[in-house]
Protein backbone atom coordinates (compact mmCIF):
# COMPACT_ATOMS: atom_id res chain seq x y z
CA UNK A 1 0.00 0.00 0.00
CA UNK A 2 2.88 2.36 0.78
CA UNK A 3 4.38 1.62 -2.65
CA UNK A 4 1.09 2.50 -4.36
CA UNK A 5 0.93 5.74 -2.37
CA UNK A 6 4.49 6.53 -3.45
CA UNK A 7 3.60 5.90 -7.08
CA UNK A 8 0.55 8.12 -6.78
CA UNK A 9 2.74 10.87 -5.33
CA UNK A 10 5.19 10.53 -8.20
CA UNK A 11 2.32 10.77 -10.68
CA UNK A 12 1.01 13.87 -8.96
CA UNK A 13 4.42 15.51 -9.06
CA UNK A 14 4.75 14.68 -12.75
CA UNK A 15 1.45 16.38 -13.44
CA UNK A 16 2.67 19.62 -11.85
CA UNK A 17 4.19 22.35 -14.00
CA UNK A 18 7.57 22.05 -15.59
CA UNK A 19 10.00 23.44 -18.08
CA UNK A 20 11.79 22.12 -21.09
CA UNK A 21 15.39 20.99 -20.89
CA UNK A 22 17.58 22.47 -23.58
CA UNK A 23 18.37 19.98 -26.30
CA UNK A 24 15.39 17.77 -25.52
CA UNK A 25 14.22 15.52 -28.33
CA UNK A 26 11.18 16.50 -30.36
CA UNK A 27 7.91 15.20 -28.93
CA UNK A 28 5.98 12.58 -30.91
CA UNK A 29 3.39 14.27 -33.11
CA UNK A 30 0.51 11.85 -32.48
CA UNK A 31 -0.75 9.96 -29.43
CA UNK A 32 -0.26 6.67 -31.29
CA UNK A 33 3.38 7.51 -32.01
CA UNK A 34 4.00 8.51 -28.39
CA UNK A 35 2.45 5.27 -27.11
CA UNK A 36 4.37 3.11 -29.58
CA UNK A 37 7.66 4.86 -28.71
CA UNK A 38 6.96 4.48 -24.97
CA UNK A 39 6.29 0.75 -25.26
CA UNK A 40 9.33 0.26 -27.52
CA UNK A 41 11.51 2.12 -25.01
CA UNK A 42 10.18 -0.06 -22.17
CA UNK A 43 10.99 -3.21 -24.13
CA UNK A 44 14.45 -1.92 -25.09
CA UNK A 45 15.11 -0.73 -21.51
CA UNK A 46 15.93 2.70 -22.97
CA UNK A 47 15.78 4.88 -19.88
CA UNK A 48 16.78 8.05 -21.73
CA UNK A 49 13.93 7.67 -24.23
CA UNK A 50 11.44 6.94 -21.43
CA UNK A 51 12.51 10.14 -19.67
CA UNK A 52 11.84 12.06 -22.90
CA UNK A 53 8.39 10.51 -23.39
CA UNK A 54 6.97 11.06 -19.89
CA UNK A 55 5.42 14.41 -19.01
CA UNK A 56 2.34 16.60 -19.32
CA UNK A 57 1.10 19.59 -21.30
CA UNK A 58 4.17 21.56 -20.19
CA UNK A 59 6.56 18.99 -21.65
CA UNK A 60 8.81 16.25 -20.38
CA UNK A 61 9.53 15.80 -16.66
CA UNK A 62 13.25 16.19 -17.30
CA UNK A 63 14.80 19.19 -15.59
CA UNK A 64 11.81 20.19 -13.49
CA UNK A 65 12.68 22.02 -10.31
CA UNK A 66 9.89 20.31 -8.36
CA UNK A 67 10.79 16.82 -9.62
CA UNK A 68 14.40 15.83 -8.94
CA UNK A 69 16.31 13.74 -11.46
CA UNK A 70 16.56 10.92 -8.92
CA UNK A 71 12.75 10.67 -8.79
CA UNK A 72 12.59 10.65 -12.59
CA UNK A 73 15.17 7.86 -12.73
CA UNK A 74 13.34 5.82 -10.09
CA UNK A 75 10.00 6.17 -11.87
CA UNK A 76 11.50 5.24 -15.23
CA UNK A 77 12.94 2.09 -13.66
CA UNK A 78 9.43 1.29 -12.41
CA UNK A 79 8.10 1.75 -15.95
CA UNK A 80 10.62 -0.86 -17.09
CA UNK A 81 9.48 -3.35 -14.43
CA UNK A 82 5.70 -2.86 -14.44
CA UNK A 83 5.30 -2.46 -18.21
CA UNK A 84 7.89 -5.04 -19.33
CA UNK A 85 6.46 -7.08 -22.17
CA UNK A 86 7.33 -9.42 -24.99
CA UNK A 87 4.57 -7.96 -27.11
CA UNK A 88 1.51 -5.77 -26.87
CA UNK A 89 -1.79 -5.06 -28.57
CA UNK A 90 -3.76 -1.82 -28.49
CA UNK A 91 -7.22 -2.88 -27.38
CA UNK A 92 -8.78 0.54 -27.88
CA UNK A 93 -7.96 4.20 -28.12
CA UNK A 94 -7.22 6.90 -28.37
CA UNK A 95 -10.40 7.75 -26.50
CA UNK A 96 -11.16 11.17 -25.09
CA UNK A 97 -10.52 11.22 -21.36
CA UNK A 98 -12.75 12.64 -18.64
CA UNK A 99 -9.56 14.28 -17.34
CA UNK A 100 -9.68 16.99 -19.98
CA UNK A 101 -9.78 17.79 -23.70
CA UNK A 102 -6.01 17.44 -24.17
CA UNK A 103 -5.83 13.93 -22.68
CA UNK A 104 -6.56 10.63 -24.41
CA UNK A 105 -6.57 7.09 -23.05
CA UNK A 106 -5.50 3.85 -24.67
CA UNK A 107 -6.11 0.38 -23.27
CA UNK A 108 -3.10 -1.79 -24.01
CA UNK A 109 -2.81 -5.54 -23.62
CA UNK A 110 0.71 -6.38 -22.42
CA UNK A 111 2.04 -9.89 -23.09
CA UNK A 112 4.50 -10.63 -20.30
CA UNK A 113 7.38 -13.10 -20.27
CA UNK A 114 5.61 -15.23 -17.64
CA UNK A 115 2.74 -15.74 -20.13
CA UNK A 116 0.47 -13.33 -18.26
CA UNK A 117 -1.63 -10.90 -20.22
CA UNK A 118 -2.72 -7.68 -18.53
CA UNK A 119 -4.72 -4.80 -19.93
CA UNK A 120 -3.67 -1.36 -18.71
CA UNK A 121 -4.97 2.11 -19.45
CA UNK A 122 -2.30 4.60 -20.50
CA UNK A 123 -3.12 8.31 -20.59
CA UNK A 124 -1.32 10.63 -23.01
CA UNK A 125 -1.44 14.41 -23.10
CA UNK A 126 -1.15 16.91 -25.93
CA UNK A 127 1.57 19.42 -25.06
CA UNK A 128 1.78 23.16 -25.52
CA UNK A 129 4.50 22.49 -28.11
CA UNK A 130 2.09 20.40 -30.19
CA UNK A 131 3.47 16.96 -29.38
CA UNK A 132 2.22 14.10 -27.21
CA UNK A 133 3.67 12.59 -24.01
CA UNK A 134 2.73 9.76 -21.68
CA UNK A 135 0.98 11.39 -18.73
CA UNK A 136 -0.10 8.41 -16.62
CA UNK A 137 0.64 4.76 -17.40
CA UNK A 138 -1.53 3.57 -14.46
CA UNK A 139 0.80 1.40 -12.40
CA UNK A 140 -2.15 0.28 -10.29
CA UNK A 141 -3.71 -1.51 -13.27
CA UNK A 142 -0.48 -3.23 -14.29
CA UNK A 143 -0.42 -5.44 -11.21
CA UNK A 144 2.67 -6.96 -9.69
CA UNK A 145 4.77 -8.41 -12.52
CA UNK A 146 6.60 -10.73 -10.10
CA UNK A 147 3.40 -12.53 -9.06
CA UNK A 148 1.99 -15.40 -11.08
CA UNK A 149 -0.97 -14.76 -13.33
CA UNK A 150 -4.31 -14.41 -11.63
CA UNK A 151 -6.88 -16.94 -12.76
CA UNK A 152 -10.08 -15.90 -14.44
CA UNK A 153 -12.26 -13.66 -12.33
CA UNK A 154 -15.78 -14.49 -11.17
CA UNK A 155 -18.22 -14.88 -13.98
CA UNK A 156 -15.57 -15.38 -16.66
Amino acid sequence: MKRLASLALLGTLAACGGRYRAGSAPEPQSPNAALEQFLAAVKAKDTHKLEQLWGNDNGTVLGRKNFPDSAVEQTVRLFQVYFAHEGYRIVDGPATSALGPTIVTFHVELHRANHCIVVVPIDLQHTHRGGWLVLDPHFEAAGNPAKPCAGPGPGT
